[in-house]
């Protein structure tokens, strides 16, 4: 399953659906769009090119980023329960490049990445970040949760803002260094866009979550 879930970013992506992982419903925004299609290629395309408006899209290998899911907002979040609880190092945000759309204000910007926490051990580091003087407590200074909670407790893993002017469409990104400096893991994460480049709608196309699995790390 490994080795299928690498595809051309090159690393294992925990969140890809067929490898697994799931959709956590209470923790996603909910979107009234019936069917999602891609509204960027200029191609006609017909109903049987329409699918469901399902946040599943943004969890799979979608080749060419031919379907994206759309919100209706500038601001949603996407709730994931990975396979397996991992040391989560890196993030990858996919969208389709902006030599291919007229929409690309349609592209997250804002993003925060966050662990629900889960744990003794995960609670205790938690409150050491707390206290210290680290982009943990920065972030949480300024923003302490996502906009969805569901009762549950969490700390970011990181902040980052996609670039639709960088040379690559596909953008990966390090966890905070003080969350893999804890050996914190985490089976569920939230990938929360705050807003867009300026759209009244927000497409997120691809979302992958890089770590170390189970197998990998050293105990």
């Amino acid at each position: 399953m490994q080795r299928y879930s690498k595809d051309h970013i090159g690393r294992r992506d925990f969140a890809l659906r067929t490898g697994g992982s799931l959709v956590i419903g209470g923790l996603t925004t909910q979107t009234s769009e019936p069917a999602s299609y891609h509204p960027f290629w200029p191609f006609n395309f017909g109903s049987q090119d329409r699918r469901r408006n399902l946040p599943d899209i943004a969890l799979t290998h979608n080749p060419q980023l031919a379907l994206c899911w759309k919100v209706d907002t500038p601001h949603g979040q996407l709730g994931i329960s990975l396979p397996e609880t991992i040391l989560v190092t890196h993030v990858t945000i996919d969208h389709v490049s902006r030599d291919f759309t007229s929409h690309i204000n349609l592209a997250p910007r804002t993003i925060y990445i966050w662990g629900v926490l889960d744990g003794e051990d995960n609670l205790e580091k938690r409150q050491i970040l707390i206290q210290g003087n680290g982009e943990v407590a920065s972030v949480l200074n300024s923003r302490y949760e996502p906009a969805i909670t569901g009762g549950l407790l969490y700390i970011p893993l990181a902040r980052l803002v996609y670039d639709i002017y960088a040379a690559s469409h596909v953008q990966t990104f390090p966890v905070m260094k003080e969350i893999v400096d804890q050996h914190m893991e985490f089976k569920e994460v939230i990938v929360e866009f705050v807003d867009n480049w300026g759209g009244s709608t927000t497409c997120l196309h691809r979302v992958c979550i890089h770590g170390l699995g189970k197998d990998e790390l050293v105990t």
